[in-house]
């Protein structure tokens, strides 16, 4: 599902009150009527993850290592002790499926591409294997090669059955990736093209208009 909406729509704010990151978003969430807590943590055990649009504040542990930065959503919390070879495969393995070179996994994050720090990003989420999965700009400042491969590994999950809800500022990457697309303005959801491909104007008219409700 692709979210679309001008700058300022509520796009960030909705995926971080989905996902607990604001404490003060009030919001009510269920997953398959299970009512989910108000916290990140709440949220992940859940099976929900969160691909936030500032890797290098919130996506990273910029001077850890990449390794390090995979692992990180399978560690236990408090300081429980762990497997360490179990969850270095699993890191490793996280790395083969988003295609990070295993040359880079003991290099600090902080020397890699934006596309390959975006790959890490992606990579620690897909360890915990997410029942959902929500992307904010998830190619913004990342080559060519590397978007393309997002958009392949995002289509590999959606065809797998993870739900994402992926906003985005471009709108060909909205209509080119997204089975449905919702449009936001000013915090709400004002509409909604559920079947076939909208076209920019549309989504641009919806998105600009103070009052709309729309189904296509």
């Amino acid at each position: 599902m692709g979210l679309a909406g001008l700058i300022g729509s509520g796009r960030t704010s909705l995926l971080r009150a989905i996902f607990g990151a604001d404490e003060s978003a009030a919001r009510q969430l269920t997953v398959d009527g299970a009512e989910v807590g108000h916290s990140p943590q709440a949220a992940i055990a859940a099976g929900i993850a969160f691909v936030t649009e500032d890797r290098k504040s919130e996506g990273l542990a910029i001077d850890l290592t990449n390794l390090a930065n995979l692992e990180s959503t399978t560690l236990p919390a408090g300081g429980w002790r762990y497997d360490r070879s179990a969850s270095r495969r699993i890191a490793t393995e996280a790395a083969e499926v988003v295609r990070l070179d295993p040359a880079v996994l003991d290099q600090r994050s902080r020397v890699l591409s934006g596309g390959n720090q975006q790959k890490v990003v992606v990579g620690k989420w897909l360890a915990v294997k997410p029942r959902v999965l929500l992307c904010d700009e998830p190619t913004r400042g990342i080559d060519v090669g590397t978007k393309a491969e997002i958009y392949r590994l995002l289509r590999g999950l959606a065809d797998a059955g993870v739900g994402i809800l992926l906003a985005s500022s471009e709108l060909p990457e909205i209509l080119g990736i997204a089975d449905r697309v919702l449009v936001m303005r000013d915090g709400r959801l004002i509409a909604e093209f559920a079947e076939g491909a909208p076209t920019e104007e549309q989504i641009m008219r919806a998105a600009a208009m103070d009052q709309m409700e729309v189904t296509a």
